[in-house]
């Protein structure tokens, strides 16, 4: 988890959203496939992308590989919320930069 954030941070960093949505967006699920085992200190990268953006939802695509081989695989939903903790639409300009396509 602590790989896959700190890839989501730095996607969102690059997109200039960190600041302005990362502290909005609640986990709501999150589901990774251990595929093969990693120890500590391995040396790996982590990947994540938007697979998808809902009207006020975001489902991430996230891999873990180690000497080009795939360790984990997952996807992690979050739901951009108000101050108060309430679902709320993208706005379009979030759009632009968080679509998948």
């Amino acid at each position: 988890m602590r790989l896959f954030e700190a890839a989501e941070s730095e996607l969102l960093g690059n997109l200039g959203l960190l600041e302005e949505i990362y502290t909005s967006m609640p986990r709501a699920r999150v589901a990774f496939d251990y595929l093969e085992v990693l120890e500590f200190m391995d040396d790996v990268e982590a990947t994540v992308s938007v697979a998808e953006l809902g009207r006020t939802s975001i489902t991430y695509s996230f891999l873990v590989s180690k000497a080009g081989r795939r360790c984990v695989a997952g996807t992690l939903v979050a739901v951009f919320v108000t101050g108060s903790g309430e679902p709320q639409p993208w706005e379009e300009r979030h759009r632009q930069l968080l679509n998948p396509g």
